[in-house]
Formats: C-alpha cells, structure tokens, sequence
C-alpha cells in the first residue's frame, strides 16, 4: 500500500533528525530508513541491531514526550565471532568513502 512518504537518495523512507517521515503523524525506525552517515554525510540505510535499537529507543522518547531527542547517524560497528575467532568492524566501508571523496 501506497502510505506517500519520501523516499530519499539512498532509496529508504527519508526521515528527519527526530525520525518523523515527511508525514510528521509517522515515524519510522530500523533497516527501513536512511539518514546522514557522521563520516561522509552522504544518506545511508544501515541493517544492523545496535542502531535500530537506539532509533526505536530515540522515537519513543519523541513520540511521546514531543520531539526531544535526536537520531545522529550510526558508523555501523559490527563484531562476530566464529569459533575461537572474533572479528570487527567499524567506520565507513572504502568504497562509500571513495564515493563520498568524488562528490
């Protein structure tokens, strides 16, 4: 169904520093969002738990206190471990970096 929200450069549902969309009524949360990178300002969407869970934690707050909290963009941090190994990463992938130093 058709619900009429933005969508932004990064093809999510565009929202504003409090999450709203650009219907102020609805608020939007998780992989389904895009938002400004604080490395390359360039919009993103993100598929990781830790910033989805902060937004829902963010857009709460808004929702029902009125708008007090702003969402500030995530680096996307990840870490796994596989077996006896554990990896991480964080930041901004080369290529989004590459891209974002062209424009």
């Amino acid at each position: 169904m058709n619900a009429g929200l933005k969508i932004g450069t990064a093809r999510g549902i565009w929202v504003n520093e409090y999450l709203q969309t650009s219907d102020p009524s609805i608020y939007a949360v998780g992989d389904a969002i895009e938002f400004e990178n604080p490395i390359t300002h360039q919009s993103m969407i993100t598929y990781l738990a830790g910033p989805a869970n902060k937004q829902g934690r963010i857009c709460a707050n808004n929702v029902v206190l009125g708008n007090v909290q702003t969402y500030k963009g995530s680096i996307n941090t990840a870490i796994v471990k596989v077996f006896d190994m554990t990896v991480a990463t964080a930041g901004t992938a080369s290529k989004h970096l590459t891209t974002a130093d062209q424009t």
